[in-house]
């Protein structure tokens, strides 16, 4: 039996979540969406459970930076992350990482995403 995609979403706002579930739902039916709303249980995610991809919002509860600890996280793991902002980004050690901006057609942004690397 072929072990079913998973995709981790990190947002510590539930209608985005949702929002993102329903998207990935549509580009790639059949995907397993979990979640995370901090930094403490992506991280846990990331360790205990066979992700594909993670989509990780930048600032959570007041932290600028805390998606930076998810990137971080998921590099460790190899997981691919991209990150979902509307702050405009400087720091060098996400030149690497995709960004999705919050302004603009997020949706194409995130399925374009989806479609290169979440598999079948």
């Amino acid at each position: 039996m072929v072990a079913r995609r998973r995709i981790l979403l990190v947002d510590d706002e539930p209608e985005f979540l949702g929002a993102l579930r329903r998207l990935v739902e549509d580009v790639r039916p059949g995907t397993v969406v979990v979640y995370a709303c901090d930094v403490p249980t992506a991280e846990w995610q990331l360790q205990s459970t066979s992700l594909c991809y993670v989509f990780t919002d930048l600032r959570m509860q007041g932290d600028a930076l805390a998606g930076l600890r998810v990137v971080e996280a998921a590099r460790k793991v190899n997981v691919p992350v991209a990150v979902i902002t509307a702050t405009e980004l400087t720091d060098a050690g996400l030149l690497t990482v995709p960004i999705v901006q919050k302004m603009g057609d997020i949706r194409e942004q995130l399925r374009k995403l989806i479609v290169a690397s979440v598999g079948d």
